[in-house]
């Protein structure tokens, strides 16, 4: 069994909003809607296990999924450490496998997803990562 904690307890402080990032519109959905269609589409998911803030805990349309994954809402912690055990906890106790994924980061590859479940069914772990594509520069005085 594959559990997808999707970690979305952040309330966007350092972006300034006056609302959490991940409930900020995108192509017509939520952030937060995104991330969670990723892993409902992906095909590889058995249950998805939302962290979201203590006050969104009982948002009753945080509770469904497009394809019908089973989907768990949990409050979060104080740090993101806290709202990830508390996935953890709330996941099921038949999990094999559970990924961890930022709902902050909507446009993850299904591919990429399957390849790391699959990575990690091999290997007893994996971790995900792609390329940085943005200019970076550096300067000289920091």
């Amino acid at each position: 069994m594959v559990t997808a904690i999707i970690a979305a307890g952040g309330r966007g402080a350092r972006m300034g909003g006056h609302r959490p990032k991940q409930l900020l519109w995108l192509g017509g959905v939520t952030i937060l809607q995104r991330s969670v269609a990723a892993f409902d589409r992906c095909g590889q998911v058995d249950e998805i296990v939302l962290v979201v803030p203590p006050e969104l805990a009982t948002d009753g349309s945080l509770a469904s999924t497009p394809d019908g994954t089973p989907l768990r809402v949990v409050p979060g912690g104080a740090r993101r450490q806290d709202s990830v055990a508390r996935g953890f906890d709330a996941s099921s106790p038949s999990s094999e496998i559970i990924v961890v994924h930022d709902a902050a980061r909507p446009l993850c590859p299904p591919e990429v997803i399957i390849r790391t479940i699959e990575a990690a069914s091999r290997h007893g772990a994996a971790v995900a990562a792609l390329g940085a594509h943005d200019t970076v520069k550096q300067r000289a005085a920091g």
